[in-house]
């Protein structure tokens, strides 16, 4: 059975809004029903109070003038007998007086429920010589009270009741307005599709809670497509790569094949042609490992300068086509903590970008000096076709400086070298 949030949020909430309701009830109902008895008891005690007043010794007789009504029965005794009133027993505890009465509840003969109070009073008027107090008590039936409560009762289950209806109600009102936001988004989200690119959600209406959702899928979007057509510049820009060495390849054997054909000419230069496609799969294959996470560094004593001279030399007939010259200024013994195949690679790919944009004819500095604790290695090149605004987009994967260089490059040997540097802990800039 699937989850829905807002079944779970709305059960939640009603759960919370029914316990709020019973909870507030309960507590009303406690609280009026403490009043409600409190003030039968002080009616109660009033009715004593009246009593009490209405008691007169005359000629040697008790005399009660107030016995009360239908709904109150009144006793009088002294000594454990009865002066007057009703033979209502006097409860089996501590005496009481008008100020501090005694208290209990009752059941009468008829088996209506009843309170009573009773207090020892001295009676007002007295003719005796020496007075001595009686216990006057009053009982009042329950019955219109313990009605009263019931009623009460009724009363706030069905005000709790309609309460907890009214406010499910109302909840589940607000709440399909606050989630709606949330289902149209969703809704918006599952419609997106990668055949019909640049679609995007709309994050104006939305609420300030669900907007930066909306951003980050956006953002997602964007990087997904571009991701995209990274890879299909990429495989297309690989087939360039690979296809064009091929070509040169096999016209160098079929021209080397020829009458007269210089073969030892022709092996330099298939070995040459050969040594540029590996390091364009070797470069395809380094993206692949950096993308993966495979790809672990060593540290080991490298000759960078060495290897400055070497990747060099491997450039040596791209380099004599262009009619190149080389000027190599080092300083210090070069030897860095590195990689030495994740150097050479990246030494490689900035001979190379400088073997393929300087003019021709013209010169390419190799620089190495020692700085602190690092080494500082330079490629130094003209590049009149380069905008100085451009110089941080070099290390962006699938980047070309010309829309022309796609025959010959992937956009991916700059974007290799500063995932290398970083991963030998150095850092690499251009400008």
């Amino acid at each position: 059975m699937s989850r829905s949030l807002r079944r779970e949020v709305l059960v939640a909430t009603g759960l919370v809004t029914v316990l709020m309701v019973v909870g507030g009830t309960g507590i009303m109902h406690v609280v009026l029903e403490q009043q409600l008895r409190a003030g039968f008891d002080r009616l109660l005690c009033a009715h004593l109070r009246g009593v009490a007043a209405a008691s007169e010794y005359e000629h040697g007789h008790f005399h009660l003038l107030h016995r009360g009504d239908a709904e109150m029965a009144v006793a009088v005794w002294q000594r454990g007998v009865l002066l007057a009133g009703e033979a209502v027993p006097i409860p089996q505890e501590e005496m009481g007086t008008l100020l501090n009465p005694g208290l209990a509840d009752d059941v009468a003969p008829d088996g209506t429920l009843r309170r009573l109070a009773w207090a020892s009073v001295v009676p007002h008027d007295d003719d005796r010589r020496q007075t001595e107090p009686v216990t006057v008590l009053v009982a009042l039936s329950r019955t219109a009270l313990e009605t009263d409560l019931a009623r009460l009762t009724k009363a706030l289950a069905l005000a709790g009741i309609g309460m907890a209806i009214g406010g499910g109600l109302a909840l589940a009102l607000v709440l399909r307005r606050a989630l709606r936001p949330v289902i149209n988004l969703t809704d918006d989200i599952t419609r997106l599709d990668p055949r019909h690119p640049g679609t995007r959600l709309a994050d104006g209406p939305l609420p300030e809670e669900l907007r930066p959702l909306a951003q980050r899928v956006n953002d997602l979007c964007d990087r997904l497509e571009a991701a995209y057509g990274l890879a299909s510049s990429m495989r297309g820009a690989a087939a360039h790569e690979l296809r064009t060495p091929l070509a040169g390849l096999r016209a160098t054997i079929e021209v080397a094949q020829e009458a007269g054909g210089d073969h030892t000419a022709a092996l330099a230069t298939c070995r040459t042609i050969v040594l540029q496609m590996q390091d364009r799969i070797d470069n395809l294959l380094m993206a692949a490992r950096l993308d993966a996470g495979q790809l672990r560094p060593r540290r080991e004593e490298v000759d960078a300068h060495g290897l400055f001279d070497d990747v060099w030399a491997a450039q040596a007939l791209r380099v004599a086509e262009r009619r190149l010259t080389v000027t190599r200024t080092f300083s210090g013994n070069g030897l860095a903590e590195a990689d030495p195949e994740a150097l050479r690679m990246v030494l490689a790919n900035l001979v190379d970008n400088a073997v393929s944009h300087a003019p021709s004819g013209g010169t390419v500095y190799l620089e190495g000096h020692e700085d602190g604790a690092f080494v500082v290695l330079a490629v130094v090149n003209p590049a009149p076709a380069l905008a100085p605004e451009q110089a941080e987009r070099l290390f962006a994967r699938g980047w070309r400086a010309r829309s022309d260089d796609s025959a010959r490059h992937a956009g991916l040997g700059l974007a290799i070298c500063r995932e290398l540097v970083g991963l030998m802990q150095g850092t690499i800039t251009a400008r």
